[in-house]
């Protein structure tokens, strides 16, 4: 596909990213700052709502897409116009993170890492590579689940991210990182998001997590990036439709892979995670 650049730091997302890197390196942050990191299509949109509604106070969406606060699309002075606590966002891998949050005595910035099942991922990701305007995929299903198992996809390999971002969080050199799993928000999406608001230190009633619930529903969450499109155009399909909440489900897979492909992804996923501590739910 020729999407990954590669350096001796880390995987580029998209091409045009390689000197992102080296920026990204340099970036500092405020002490109340928050980082949302995961790995591409694990639902960041959904869950940087959440964040920013947590932040605030109240149920009210965004009036800003989170692609402003990427570290892949800005620089330090982008990012500096915006007031704290900011929420970035990042797909990159830990160690193509910032130094500053690499760094042991990094006790304040906190960062929530989102984890989603791989099959639903590369679900999501061929169809977001098929519709965006600025990548040119237009290959099958057997395709890509074939380019995405050997990690030849934007971002690189979703088992080398997961078993890197593993091996760093159980280190215990990063106390300020709460691990979080898209299926549980899916199913006990009020008790996660206390679960969250309890990390960042807040304490508020039921009655706002029952209220940022409905903001946060698939079609409210929908309806709203559709205002946002024209802020960021990467969210333009060809077709001229916003396409970043397709489903918004645990399950997808099962539509897509074959027998022999689930056979095969689940016997990649216990050699490559069965150092780990990391254990997936692929319905709900």
């Amino acid at each position: 596909m020729g999407y990954s650049h590669q350096d001796q730091q880390y995987t580029a997302p998209w091409p045009f990213l390689a000197d992102q890197a080296k920026l990204c390196e340099k970036f500092t942050f405020n002490d109340n700052d928050v980082i949302l990191t995961a790995y591409a299509k694990s639902g960041t949109h959904w869950l940087w709502e959440v964040l920013s509604m947590l932040i605030k106070g109240e149920a009210e969406p965004s009036k800003s897409a989170k692609e402003r606060l990427m570290f892949s699309f800005g620089t330090q002075k982008d990012f500096d116009k915006y007031q704290s606590p900011r929420i970035f966002n990042t797909h990159v891998r830990y160690k193509g993170l910032p130094k500053c949050l690499k760094s042991e005595s990094n006790v304040k910035t906190k960062m929530v890492y989102l984890l989603r099942n791989p099959k639903d991922v590369a679900v999501s990701y061929y169809y977001h590579l098929k519709s965006a305007t600025d990548f040119d995929y237009n290959g099958t299903w057997n395709g890509f689940y074939s380019l995405f198992i050997e990690g030849k996809v934007p971002g690189g390999s979703w088992f080398d991210y997961v078993v890197e971002w593993d091996k760093e969080i159980n280190s215990g050199k990063h106390p300020n990182i709460i691990v979080m799993y898209y299926e549980d928000l899916q199913k006990n999406f009020t008790s996660e998001i206390k679960r969250l608001s309890d990390f960042l230190g807040f304490s508020y009633s039921n009655d706002l997590f029952t209220a940022i619930a409905e903001k946060c529903s698939f079609s409210s969450m929908k309806e709203n990036d559709e205002r946002l499109k024209e802020q960021f155009p990467i969210h333009m399909s060809k077709d001229g439709k916003n396409f970043i909440y397709r489903k918004g489900v645990v399950g997808d897979w099962k539509n897509h892979f074959t027998v022999a492909q689930n056979d095969e992804m689940d016997q990649i996923i216990t050699n490559r995670l069965k150092d780990t501590d990391l254990k997936f739910q692929y319905s709900v």
